[in-house]
């Protein structure tokens, strides 16, 4: 089976989909709804009471990062990688690599979020240089809730950008993506820690 979507939201599953079973408070009627919505299959650190192929991990935390990168045919390492974590400042050290990144004349990605949890910029530039934020990367246009998003919805930035002919990822990673392992699997060309 080809699956086309790879999800652990019922809300986005199309065509043939793979379902991950995650979170604490996950139930099992998310899963039933999931397979009555066409998932193929699902992927969980225990077995449910369904009639589908399952894939059983140990941590589907650590599994949605395999699985992302596989899907997404590990579009990470196809951009130029810049990550800024700390306390104070990743927000300005990112439009501060925006203005390096625009006087070379590249293309990249911006992720910015903020401590209100919300960060909605538009960002017009006349070199040429498309500027894609995470809230508006050339695809998807949304309001940022979270400074680094879960990995499969970073996984679909990344690719979005990607497509759109972005070349430079530069991207604000927290504290609680490094924690719960969001970035996992990605290495980062450049990094810069702020206090």
């Amino acid at each position: 089976t080809v699956i086309d979507c790879l999800s652990y939201d019922t809300r986005s599953l199309h065509g043939t989909s793979l379902f991950l079973c995650k979170g604490a408070h996950f139930k099992a009627e998310y899963l039933s709804a999931a397979l009555a919505q066409g998932a193929a299959a699902y992927v969980a650190e225990k077995p449910y009471p369904v009639d589908a192929p399952q894939l059983l991990v140990s941590d589907i935390r650590y599994a949605m990062v395999v699985l992302g990168q596989l899907f997404y045919d590990h579009v990470t390492d196809k951009l130029t990688r810049v990550g800024i974590t700390g306390t104070k400042g990743k927000t300005t050290t990112a439009f501060m690599m925006r203005s390096i990144l625009e006087k070379l004349n590249e293309n990249y990605t911006i992720t910015l979020g903020g401590a209100n949890g919300t960060a909605k910029y538009t960002l017009t530039v006349d070199t040429g240089v498309k500027v894609f934020l995470l809230d508006d990367d050339g695809v998807i246009t949304e309001e940022s809730h979270i400074t680094t998003p879960e990995v499969l919805e970073l996984y679909q930035h990344f690719q979005n950008a990607y497509d759109s002919g972005i070349s430079h990822l530069v991207m604000e990673v927290s504290s609680q993506a490094l924690k719960v392992g969001r970035v996992r699997g990605m290495t980062f060309d450049v990094g810069a820690f702020l206090n």
